[in-house]
């Protein structure tokens, strides 16, 4: 392959890899509503700071048989392949969220609905 093909090729991974990835985004912040019967959560997100309208913002997203949700905590152990304080998951079920807690949500926009495919949560290491 001649250097000329392979920098183009480079250059077009390059240029098209944000354009795969745009469907997917992340939203964090404080859970201040969920409804398991609907299948929704809301969300108070902070950001984005882009001048006048910085500040809190209600994100409302779906959420389906499919949407993984999992317990973030750091490991108090090593574990395989890692080392005491990396972080592990373990996997929960959307009706022990409650109001409150800190979450990730990894979704995917379809229109202006946004659909949950993962819930990442933090709880104080006390709980």
């Amino acid at each position: 392959m001649s250097f000329k093909k392979l920098m183009f090729a480079v250059a077009l991974v390059l240029v098209a890899s944000p354009i795969f990835a745009a469907g997917a985004e992340t939203h964090s912040g404080i859970l201040i509503a969920i409804d398991p019967v609907e299948g929704t959560l809301t969300l108070e997100e902070m950001g984005p700071w882009r001048g006048s309208g910085s500040g809190l913002h209600m994100r409302s997203m779906t959420v389906t048989p499919a949407t993984k949700v999992a317990l973030v905590r750091r490991s108090t152990e090593p574990v395989t392949g890692g080392w005491p304080g990396t972080y592990v998951e373990s996997p929960l079920t959307f009706v022990v969220l409650h109001p409150g807690d800190f979450v990730d949500v990894r979704v995917t926009r379809h229109g202006k609905q946004l659909i949950a495919e993962s819930i990442d949560v933090v709880w104080p290491s006390n709980e």
